[in-house]
């Protein structure tokens, strides 16, 4: 399901990229390099969700062979993949505070910056 989630995704972010830029060309209010960066975006969420599907579906095959043959080799390779998920994962999660801490902190200094300006 993981698969086709992110086929969806990266199919969506194709139309929504081309949609609005079709609709740049009717209306200026809405201009071109923001249906392109939401697309980007949309693509760039589902090429993710790719990768932690895949992550999870291997752990799932290493894991379900391992039992089935009794074989530790095989169950140890699963929980590697399993590893590697949740680094991918805590990664993840440390770029996006890192970046809301950023957002936060530069919507700070825009607000004391236009305040005193007026």
């Amino acid at each position: 399901m993981g698969f086709i989630g992110a086929a969806f995704m990266a199919l969506l972010g194709l139309l929504l990229s081309a949609g609005m830029s079709a609709m740049s060309t009717f209306s200026s209010a809405f201009p071109a390099p923001v249906g392109a960066l939401m697309g980007l975006f949309y693509i760039l969420i589902a090429v993710f969700y790719f990768f932690a599907s895949l992550y999870l579906y291997r752990f799932g095959e290493k894991v379900k062979s391992g039992i089935l043959f009794n074989d530790a080799l095989q169950i140890e390779e699963g929980f590697g993949k399993l590893k590697s998920l949740f680094k991918m994962v805590g990664i993840t999660t440390i770029v996006f505070l890192a970046l809301y801490a950023l957002i936060i902190a530069g919507t700070i200094i825009f607000a004391i910056f236009t305040a005193s300006q007026g």
